[in-house]
């Protein structure tokens, strides 16, 4: 379970921090 979550988290984390950054900028 958190070893395939902990994958896929990752990836998404990894492409995601940037979004991440400006959605909570955006909503922050």
């Amino acid at each position: 379970m958190g070893r395939r979550i902990d994958k896929a988290s990752i990836e998404a984390v990894s492409s995601f921090r940037p979004d991440s950054c400006r959605q909570a900028n955006a909503v922050g």
